[in-house]
């Protein structure tokens, strides 16, 4: 708010600002308005268009979430997390194909890159290739996406106790930080018990993946 005080065109503090709407109150209409007129301000800022697609993703409008997220690596072509991100609206829309290349490229620009591998790892599960999933996992450079990526691809190979193993570290490392990504994996393991009890403690915690339930 006082960046924009200084500077009401700096696009950069809107995105910052409704990124906080979003993530931070839950507040997907506040949101919705700051990106509005940040997009009328700076129509072609690379940082506005991939916060926006975030909404969009998180309002369900997928096919304008994957528009603007080629707009945005379009506009900022070196930008890793955006690249990320735009492999994540095709994988969202089961497009694992084309989402693979976007993440081999990704790598090419950044080989450490996080998030990178995990997101191939979940890709070869979809395509049920656990050993190949479990293969990326254990290249991941992010801790949490890496013991998150293991615990995915061991339940996917059907073994259940260095599944059980993987998840007790991820539990143990990350039960305060990242509640609801402990919950997808109870899910994927078909606990719905446990995944509704840690769904809870996300809630609790305002975990803003929350928002991906949408």
């Amino acid at each position: 708010q006082q960046g924009l005080a200084l500077s009401p065109d700096m696009a950069l503090a809107r995105g910052a600002l409704a990124y906080v709407h979003m993530n931070r109150d839950w507040n997907l209409a506040a949101a919705d308005a700051v990106l509005s007129e940040a997009i009328q301000r700076a129509p072609n800022d690379p940082t506005i268009k991939n916060t926006l697609a975030n909404l969009r993703a998180y309002q369900l409008r997928k096919e304008e979430a994957l528009q603007l997220r080629r707009e945005s690596v379009a506009h900022d072509p070196l930008n890793v997390i955006h690249q990320t991100n735009l492999a994540g609206d095709l994988y969202g829309l089961g497009r694992y194909d084309e989402a693979e290349t976007v993440l081999r490229r990704a790598l090419e620009i950044q080989p450490s890159a996080a998030q990178t591998h995990f997101a191939l790892a979940l890709i070869h599960i979809q395509r049920g290739e656990p050993d190949a999933a479990l293969k990326e996992a254990c290249l991941e450079s992010g801790a949490m996406y890496r013991r998150m990526g293991i615990a995915l691809a061991q339940a996917a190979r059907g073994d259940q106790a260095a599944a059980d193993e993987a998840l007790r570290i991820m539990i143990a490392e990350q039960a305060q930080e990242n509640p609801w990504r402990i919950a997808v994996v109870y899910a994927f393991r078909r606990e719905p018990d446990k995944m509704f009890e840690w769904l809870d403690r996300a809630y609790a915690l305002r975990d803003p993946r929350m928002l991906n339930l949408r």
